[in-house]
């Protein structure tokens, strides 16, 4: 009977060629290794065999590396897990520090957007201010150019009408006799004259046509007189 006969804890295959088993036994409180060769010449080999198959072997070979890699998988993923909390950590506190950032410019951005809708106020109220002055004088000078034209008209129209009274012509018997020997034949005078008898009532309601002939055919200022005086007659 071998040393770890019925005292094994578990046992597997040492190397990759499958020619090597390591077996771990109960050794009172401890538990020891121990190796042996796949060797069918070998009692402890046959003595193993005994209590596990070569199926047995390699399924706890298998499980056991199949439990490693477990625990391997496990610790890497618990260090990926660790390293994603870290770098989670971390990009929370660049986002955080990014949102304060963004908030600080924010607020400056803000701040100058204030200062220049303040001077643009400012700016507006000036050009504002300038415009109605601009409006005011403009204003002003209409109406004083208005009421310059107001008084120019004022005074042409008063130089116009505000001629002086005409004094009283005199008329003479020397005057008249000398007017109508200046004006013997003049023809504006022969053509008002005519006007004046024609606006006269007796020639105006005179039915004597062929004494009014005679004034309309009339070349000088007596001609017009004499057949005036004509007219006058037959109408007496």
């Amino acid at each position: 009977m071998a040393r770890f006969s019925n005292k094994i804890e578990s046992l597997k295959y040492a190397d990759r060629e499958h020619k090597t088993i390591e077996i771990l036994y109960k050794n009172g409180e401890s538990i020891n290794s121990y190796y042996i060769e796949v060797d069918y010449n070998n009692q402890d080999f046959l003595d193993l065999l005994k209590e596990y198959s070569i199926e047995d072997i390699e399924d706890q070979t298998k499980a056991y590396y199949d439990d490693i890699t477990t625990r391997k998988q496990v610790v890497v993923q618990s260090w990926i897990d660790q390293a994603q909390a870290v770098l989670d950590k971390q990009d929370k506190e660049r986002y955080e520090l990014f949102e304060k950032y963004k908030k600080e410019q924010l607020r400056i951005l803000e701040i100058e957007v204030e200062n220049r809708l303040l001077d643009a106020d400012k700016y507006k109220e000036r050009q504002q201010e300038y415009l109605d002055q601009q409006v005011e004088q403009r204003y002003k000078e209409a109406e004083l150019y208005i009421e310059t034209q107001k008084n120019q008209v004022r005074s042409d129209l008063l130089s116009k009408f505000n001629t002086p009274t005409p004094t009283a012509i005199s008329y003479t018997p020397e005057k008249v006799a000398k007017y109508m020997i200046d004006n013997f034949t003049d023809e504006d005078t022969v053509f008002k004259t005519k006007l004046e008898i024609f606006n006269l009532p007796e020639v105006k309601n005179s039915k004597d046509r062929e004494m009014k002939m005679k004034v309309r055919k009339a070349k000088t200022v007596p001609e017009i007189f004499a057949a005036y005086y004509d007219i006058q007659c037959n109408h007496s």
